[in-house]
């Protein structure tokens, strides 16, 4: 089985400017009529560098920014945007906040954003209660093809006080009106300074 890909057109921000870091993360819906693009330095309404995620839609073959997601805490400093993770149908989308403050300092957290009306707006905010400070929970983020399974990466989670900063992964399950935490997962031998869930995928279903 042979695959060859062809070119077939770059994508820019409307308003793009030096340093905005656009497509540092992407997802892309199942029809690939939908896709979130990173602006890692967007500067927000402080005029710090906050980031966004643009959405794009594509009709007649033409791809057009629909939409504009900011930072809900208007912070330079949380790796908003840091990961992407879109459902198949291009309705449900997981934004990794790598360094967003919480009970620990930069513990990170994932924000899910749903689309209704036309419009996109913050659903949920999932975090660790167990995160501990630089925990790095959301560097990695993944989403089932319906939506209804999330998995967050925490490469410097614990899995013990004896494996500290091995890396981790959560797992949250839609059950009709929230995602719920189901379980934590880790690594066989992951040791200390492992990164386990540097990256996460997930099947459709």
């Amino acid at each position: 089985m042979s695959f060859t890909a062809t070119y077939l057109e770059k994508i820019s921000a409307s308003n793009a400017a030096n340093g905005n870091y656009y497509g540092n993360s992407i997802a892309i819906s199942a029809d690939g009529n939908t896709m979130a693009a990173a602006a890692s330095y967007v500067s927000g309404s402080s005029n710090q560098a906050n980031g966004a995620v643009r959405i794009l839609t594509k009709s007649n073959n033409a791809w057009t920014q629909s939409a504009s997601i900011v930072t809900p805490s208007n912070s330079n400093t949380d790796y908003f945007d840091y990961a992407l993770a879109m459902s198949a149908d291009g309705t449900t989308l997981v934004i990794g906040v790598m360094s967003a403050n919480g009970t620990a300092s930069q513990q990170g957290q994932a924000l899910i954003y749903k689309l209704s009306g036309g419009t996109w707006s913050l659903f949920q905010t999932l975090t660790n209660t167990q995160a501990g400070q630089d925990d790095n929970f959301g560097e990695s983020v993944a989403i089932s093809g319906d939506g209804s399974v999330v998995f967050i990466g925490a490469t410097r989670g614990d899995i013990s006080a004896q494996n500290p900063n091995s890396g981790v992964a959560y797992a949250y399950v839609y059950n009709g009106s929230t995602y719920a935490s189901t379980q934590m997962l880790s690594g066989a031998g992951t040791v200390t300074d492992c990164m386990f869930g540097a990256s996460i995928a997930t099947s459709y279903d």
